[in-house]
């Protein structure tokens, strides 16, 4: 049998390199999940960004729409107060 002390510098490596790796592993961990909000926040912007930018050129329709409405009654107006 293997005489195992608890003095042993073998097993106070291991021990801090087993710390260390968890510690590591933690910090990857943590890094994942602000990586992955990040993600989210981004995916939820250009959501946003599409429906501002849907709406500004539904915007931009409707003004133009009106615009040539306008000038059309302006037309017709000019034509009778030529007569």
């Amino acid at each position: 049998a293997l005489n195992v002390h608890s003095d042993d510098p073998l097993l106070h490596v291991y021990s801090s390199t087993q710390e260390k790796l968890e510690a590591i592993t933690e910090q990857y961990n943590k890094a994942k999940l602000k990586i992955q909000a990040l993600e989210n926040d981004i995916e939820d912007l250009h959501g946003e960004f599409e429906l501002d930018r849907l709406d500004y050129l539904e915007t931009i329709r409707k003004q133009d729409q009106q615009v040539k409405l306008l000038q059309q009654i302006l037309d017709k107006v000019l034509i009778m107060l030529k007569f």
